[in-house]
């Protein structure tokens, strides 16, 4: 097998657990991956390799081939790649570059992520969070003048833009411009963390149901220090192997 896809609430990742037999640089790769198929384009490619001190160390690139920290969907979805060779086996753990990330496998579509620590900067005038990548979180629908306004903030590389609105008592829903896909995505994992960091702030509630374009997330202990809790589904799409043949849902 040469690569994988997954969703994870709808965010759409390429996983790639060999990614030594490719001679191509790994940002040019993941660009040209994610724009394979035009009509359902990919958000993002992670390698996973073998580790000295987790069951995979992790490198990831966003659609447009800049590289990501961590990203909490693609988190699950590799706990399912990973589940889905060692059927066993139901904890996992990955070394990223934003520190350790364990993950658990609560059913055969239903994963959990411990997340990196988080870290809060700024409440006034914007609400700037690190949740594993740094997030403006901004109470609103979404606006896509306020997004390019905050995308660069507080300077290049820049943040992810994530809009919130609540629907009811500790839900909420939320979405996120993403630096590096420099659009809207179905789901982003560190973005309903951010976006329960914020509520979590406001109101000092601890969990919080982030529901997202692709599907909703539950979000446990958002606070400054803290490792919070992220639950959602991974699905697996398809596999593409050596000879050329598909196996899974065809797109």
């Amino acid at each position: 097998m040469i690569w994988s896809r997954w969703s994870g609430a709808g965010n759409t990742f390429y996983i790639l657990s060999e990614p030594k037999k490719f001679r191509i640089e790994r940002d040019e790769l993941a660009k040209a991956l994610c724009q394979r198929f035009p009509h359902a384009p990919t958000d993002g490619v992670l390698f996973l390799e073998s580790s000295r001190l987790a069951d995979a160390d992790w490198d990831f690139y966003n659609s447009d081939g800049s590289a990501a920290e961590m990203c909490g969907n693609a988190a699950r979805c590799a706990t399912g790649f990973l589940f889905k060779k060692n059927p066993e086996k139901k904890n996992f753990s990955f070394m990223t570059k934003a520190g350790l990330i364990r993950s658990q496998v609560l059913s055969e579509t239903l994963f959990e992520v411990e997340m990196p620590k988080l870290q809060i900067f700024e409440r006034s005038p914007v609400f700037f969070v690190n949740s594993g990548v740094p997030h403006v979180v901004v109470e609103s629908k979404f606006d896509l003048a306020i997004a390019h306004k905050f995308r660069s903030y507080p300077r290049p590389p820049g943040s992810n833009v994530t809009f919130i609105t609540e629907i009811g008592d500790k839900r909420a829903k939320a979405v996120s411009f993403e630096r590096g896909v420099e659009g809207l995505t179905q789901a982003c994992g560190t973005g309903a963390v951010a976006a329960a960091a914020f509520l979590t702030a406001r109101d000092g509630s601890l969990k919080f149901e982030i529901e997202m374009p692709g599907g909703k997330l539950e979000v446990e202990n958002a606070v400054h220090g803290e490792h919070p809790k992220m639950r959602g589904p991974a699905l697996w799409n398809y596999d593409f192997d050596d000879g050329g043949a598909w196996e899974g849902d065809q797109i």
